[in-house]
């Protein structure tokens, strides 16, 4: 029996970890945030209960993409000193996409890594409470990816029709035997809009449209990426896609036991409403 798993697009990130909270709590690569980090976390003590100013340092999910960057470790960038919100907690609003200019999926994948310092961050070696370093620890947040099948979803979260899209399959944790341990995946891709059904290919053409055939990534792991809006040129003009739809198979597929259980759906409903990256 087949599956029907629908992925609303628009459910947003939720992340925290000890050192470093968000807000809001659910979120967007592509909106406004704010870091905050409590800096009395982790082995380097050397600059808990300053009363600043204090800057943030940070690596991933990329390089700052402001003019100026990090700056230097004697001299931070004026832009990003941190506003102190309690004690020993220290804030930053970004758009994260923006901050550190990468797509969303690179936030995804990456997270956050940073630390927090003084203007002049020393040297030495030595971040304890008596020593020459004046930062914190390495701090280091991971952002949930927004699936919620681990083995079928999407990056970036929200659909655009002029944005490259990515599906994934991750066949490692394929529970049905017959689809298990596969070097080669096809992909049945169609665009619904008015409520009609615009493929690719036909399900029994799929095997023979090598546009079809999902990227494998290594250990198991395959990808299809494309422009909505470019890929599916059968959609008339006059129509908007509501939704994209897409079943997981081998390219020679000869009965049920040839595909996934799951037809996967993912809404473009953001798009509409103005929201997502």
């Amino acid at each position: 029996m087949k599956k029907f798993i629908s992925f609303i697009s628009c459910i947003s990130v939720l992340a925290t970890y000890a050192q470093i909270t968000i807000e809001p709590e659910e979120w967007l690569p592509c909106e406004e945030i704010t870091l905050t980090i409590d800096i009395s976390q982790g082995d380097c003590q050397s600059i808990v209960d300053s009363d600043g100013p204090l800057y943030m340092w940070t690596w991933m999910p990329a390089g700052p993409a402001i003019d100026g960057g990090n700056g230097e470790w004697s001299n931070s960038n004026d832009a990003l000193e941190l506003t102190k919100t309690g004690d020993n907690l220290w804030s930053y609003t970004m758009v994260p996409t923006e901050f550190y200019g990468v797509e969303a999926d690179v936030v995804y994948a990456n997270g956050f890594s940073l630390l927090v310092k003084e203007k002049d961050g020393g040297g030495g070696g030595d971040c304890s409470a008596t020593g020459g370093e004046f930062k914190t620890s390495d701090y280091t947040l991971a952002v949930a990816p927004p699936f919620t099948s681990a083995k079928l979803f999407a990056l970036p979260k929200a659909v655009f029709t002029n944005d490259v899209f990515s599906f994934h399959y991750d066949n490692t944790l394929e529970t049905k035997e017959t689809m298990q341990n596969l070097e080669e995946i096809y992909v049945y891709a169609a665009a619904i809009a008015g409520g009609v059904e615009y493929p690719i290919s036909d399900m029994s053409e799929v095997g023979n449209n090598d546009d079809l055939k999902m990227t494998s990534l290594g250990d198991g792991k395959f990808v299809l990426s494309f422009v909505p809006n470019v890929f599916f040129t059968d959609v008339p003009a006059e129509q908007s896609i509501e939704q994209l739809l897409f079943i997981v198979r081998k390219k020679d597929m000869l009965s049920d036991d040839d595909r996934v259980e799951e037809d996967a759906y993912f809404d473009m409903g953001c798009e509409a409403a103005g929201g997502g990256c």
